[in-house]
């Protein structure tokens, strides 16, 4: 069956993609500066931050184009008729009323939230662009690690505080109380702590404020931290993400706010410029931290 394009395409929705493309097309021009500094194969496969961003980027591009070559017919055309064959080879299941409970309740609440869709599909990114970063800082951590001797971590001293207080106390209440908080605390380095113990082994910084581009993760870090309260922010403090061309605020106990999505991609723009500085700064191009080769399944 064909379809005829009945509505234009959306602007916005059109300038999302751009910048989108424009981050990953970013990625890859400092992928192609960071691979110069490796001896690599023709048939290598290999993963390094920069190729990580550019595949969180692929995943909203692929989702908001396929929405938009749908949301341009009447009705999003194709896809009513999917779920139409969905119920039909499902309708003899025993379970087929759930089935036809979900696409009903699905059809009615997506059949216009263009604007809540895409605000969910950001934080989902802002999520995972985050973990890349943390993951790939975590790396260079173990990498400036390896020749130092190993500290107690902030998690691990206030570990043995709580167990010094649990064992000079006889009161089981209190006890119980910091049980509950020796759970909480772990014993291993933060990520935050990882990422500012690299920063502190930095002596010449390519960038104009060390002090700017921590405080910008921190407030980063705030926004992944979201995804544990539905996109609402538990912190203690406000954040604030702004640069040249986004403006992103996070007060406490409400979700971010910002007057165009397209200020997610440009906010991941910053943040890979912070890492490749970091990179730069250490001069630690062409070591495993940074890429790694992935080994060849046999």
């Amino acid at each position: 069956m064909a379809y005829r394009q009945h509505f234009e395409f959306d602007d916005h929705q059109l300038d999302r993609i751009a910048h989108l493309l424009l981050l990953k097309g970013f990625c890859l021009e400092h992928q192609t500066q960071l691979q110069k500094n490796y001896s690599l194969e023709n048939d290598m496969q290999y993963t390094s931050f920069f190729l990580g961003i550019s595949d969180e980027t692929d995943a909203l591009i692929y989702n908001f184009v396929n929405d938009e070559a749908t949301s341009c017919f009447v009705e999003r055309g194709p896809t009513e008729r999917i779920f139409d064959v969905i119920l039909e080879r499902n309708r003899k299941r025993e379970d087929f009323p759930t089935l036809w409970r979900a696409n009903e309740d699905y059809q009615s609440a997506t059949y216009n939230y263009r604007d809540r869709y895409v605000g969910r599909c950001y934080l989902d990114f802002t999520i995972g662009t985050y973990s890349t970063f943390e993951f790939w800082m975590s790396k260079i951590y173990v990498a400036l690690r390896a020749n130092e001797p190993e500290l107690p971590s902030k998690r691990k001293t206030k570990l043995k505080e709580f167990i010094k207080e649990y064992n000079d106390t006889m009161d089981e209440a209190l006890q119980e109380q910091l049980l509950e908080k020796m759970g909480k605390v772990g014993g291993g380095q933060s990520g935050a702590g990882e990422i500012d113990f690299v920063f502190s082994k930095i002596k010449s910084y390519t960038r104009p404020s060390m002090e700017r581009d921590r405080q910008f993760i921190r407030s980063y870090a705030a926004l992944r931290n979201t995804v544990h309260n539905m996109g609402v922010s538990k912190a203690p403090i406000d954040y604030e993400l702004k640069g040249e061309d986004f403006h992103i605020t996070l007060p406490s106990g409400l979700p971010s706010y910002k007057l165009d999505h397209s200020d997610s991609a440009r906010m991941c723009a910053e943040l890979a410029r912070i890492y490749a500085a970091v990179i730069d700064s250490l001069n630690i191009a062409g070591q495993p931290c940074c890429m790694d080769i992935i080994p060849s399944r046999l």
